[in-house]
């Protein structure tokens, strides 16, 4: 991606901490005892939230599975904040798991709202930017195949090769598309992070090289994933 890139979704899941995030003096200086009080507060919090929803969805709840989840996800978060916050900003911080349980100090919640703000920013202002390059490219020929691409939300059932094709199964039940199946034609793959099967896909930009067409896939698993291809064309199976 050179627009929707992966530090670019990161930030976009940060535009509202701040509002979320509670001043604590006891977050000024490190403190294992701080950090396990937090994260067992939370954890539970989580389990009461989950629990609930069970319930309403009248399915059984496995709370080692929900605390796993739960932890996860709170890795997740603690690695994205160590590659998207500023160095500054970082440098005032005595433990980002704190801040990654949503407590700081006043200084560095302050601090929040004017990286917040860029965040929001940018969220709006880099897909603007893509579009008009798309303009620029395309203008009023741009092919037909991209008028259906869009698999926001969508998740990829598998990926095969088939001669010079690649073939991508979609369960398009989260997503805004009927597509169930893409027939990349002549497809090279031009990078690929990780194993697509189980992956939701977040964004797609599209650039003509020459004849042919460069299309780039930001996805998520576990960790995000850059899936770029060079193709003669696209084609759909819908249901």
């Amino acid at each position: 991606m050179r627009y929707m890139t992966k530090e670019w979704y990161e930030r976009t899941q940060n535009i509202n901490r701040h509002l979320w995030t509670r001043a604590s003096k006891k977050a000024e200086v490190f403190s294992e005892d701080y950090f396990r009080e937090l994260y067992r507060r939370e954890e539970k919090n989580w389990l009461k939230r989950q629990k609930e929803i069970a319930k309403f969805q009248k399915v059984d709840l496995d709370p080692e599975l929900e605390r796993e989840c739960f932890a996860q996800i709170f890795q997740n978060d603690v690695q994205a904040l160590k590659d998207t916050l500023p160095k500054e900003l970082l440098d005032k911080i005595a433990d980002v798991r704190v801040l990654a349980l949503y407590y700081a100090t006043e200084e560095v919640k302050e601090k929040l709202v004017g990286w917040c703000e860029q965040n929001e920013k940018i969220m709006r202002e880099t897909p603007e930017a893509y579009w008009r390059e798309f303009e620029k490219q395309f203008g009023e020929n741009a092919p037909a195949f991209i008028k259906e691409l869009n698999l926001h939300d969508c998740e990829v059932q598998s990926c095969e090769r088939i001669g010079q094709d690649v073939v991508l199964h979609i369960d398009n039940e989260g997503g805004f598309t009927d597509i169930r199946e893409i027939r990349m034609k002549n497809c090279e793959v031009l990078m690929q992070d990780a194993p697509l099967s189980g992956a939701r896909c977040l964004y797609e930009e599209i650039y003509r090289t020459g004849e042919r067409f460069e299309i780039h896939f930001l996805m998520q698993q576990e960790t995000l994933i850059d899936y770029i291809v060079r193709v003669d064309d696209l084609e759909y199976q819908s249901l």
